[in-house]
């Protein structure tokens, strides 16, 4: 709307119309009246409707031709016929009052009731507009109730969700928690530590199934293990016979849902020892007798080699080439020692004692 209503509701203005219409108000009333319409586009139609009904009105009005004249007095001439009695010439010579025109009364009569039938029908539309108008706003109203009441349920119903999501979240959101070590070796290595957690961080029951593959996905070892709490999960011995790039593969379930997947690279370590040398002294003439002791270990353990691990002693020069027979070696809880004759045509360069290869 272009413009403020007035104070004015609807319910009064459609009663004011009419008299709008045939200017049978005073201003007092009428402004208020225009105000309201300048600002009510409803009224306004109303009104529109109201001044076409007072033009069918108007017209329906013209429509009645078919009047007698009427003739004045002086006009009128009188039929021939015998002299009247002198009362009577008295009486006709009196001027003819207005109710001798029973034609002319007819007709407004007429017109009056043609304009009561037709002011009676419009009104009986207008008040059959304003029903249907009310009953639309009831069934509105209604509408209008019963979507408050689906919206209050749906408000309910999501409050009650709502309340369950922690529950909900607790139960079905399980973790599975997986650490251990990138470089295996079966009874060296730690174990794997695995653990199913809620959301809460509380250990959850379940199952885990662990899988080890090598690099060409080929399965090494496989095992399931009960899980109730923060268990270990030993390097298999299978993996002593498999050594490089491998993957291990964790998958855990409570009850008939899989909760959790994790796979990870992992690198099979091949058994290497290392050997630390001593000799009896620092420089040597040629024909003497080198003494070498030896300390073997385990490089992943640092922990003496196993009992009567062999391995080879050998003189070199500066370039690496053998400058005498190398001989073997057999350690005892990771000690072995022996001796080697130097040649006779020992070089002056620098010799140095190494260990040629481990058995």
């Amino acid at each position: 709307m272009a413009n403020a209503v007035s104070d004015m509701n609807c319910v009064q203005c459609n009663d004011l119309i009419f008299d709008f219409v045939y200017e049978l108000l005073d201003e007092p009333e009428a402004k208020p009246l225009r105000e309201h319409l300048a600002g009510c586009e409803t009224c306004a139609a109303e009104l529109a409707k109201a001044k076409v009904d007072q033009q069918k009105l108007g017209r329906a009005a013209l429509a009645i031709t078919d009047v007698a004249p009427f003739p004045m007095p002086s006009e009128r001439v009188a039929p021939e016929t015998a002299p009247m009695p002198a009362a009577v010439a008295e009486t006709a010579a009196k001027p003819m009052r207005r109710g001798a025109r029973p034609i002319t009364i007819l007709a407004w009569v007429a017109t009056l009731a043609c304009c009561a039938l037709v002011a009676i029908m419009l009104a009986f539309n207008h008040r059959e507009r304003l029903d249907r108008q009310d009953f639309e706003v009831t069934t509105l109203e209604r509408q209008h109730e019963d979507v408050q009441m689906r919206l209050a349920s749906l408000d309910a119903k999501f409050a009650r969700e709502q309340e369950r999501i922690p529950e909900a979240l607790n139960n079905d959101l399980f973790q599975l928690h997986v650490a251990g070590p990138g470089l295996v070796r079966p009874n060296v290595s730690a174990p794997f530590q695995v653990a199913i957690r809620d959301i809460n961080g509380a250990m959850q029951p379940g199952k885990v199934e662990v899988t080890f593959l090598d690099d060409k996905n080929q399965i090494v070892a496989t095992q399931t293990l009960d899980v109730g709490r923060n268990i270990v999960v030993p390097i298999p011995p299978e993996l002593s016979k498999v050594h490089g790039p491998m993957r291990v593969k964790f998958v855990a379930s409570a009850g008939t849902k899989t909760v959790g997947i994790v796979e990870e690279p992992i690198v099979s370590a091949k058994p290497a020892l290392a050997a630390h040398l001593a000799v009896n002294k620092l420089i040597f003439k040629p024909g003497d007798k080198v003494q070498v002791r030896a300390l073997v270990l385990d490089r992943f353990t640092l922990q003496p080699a196993a009992a009567a691990s062999k391995f080879s002693i050998a003189l070199a020069n500066e370039s690496g080439q053998a400058a005498a027979p190398a001989i073997d070696m057999t350690t005892f809880a990771g000690i072995g020692a022996g001796e080697i004759a130097s040649p006779q045509n020992l070089p002056k360069e620098a010799i140095h004692c190494k260990r040629a290869a481990t058995a």
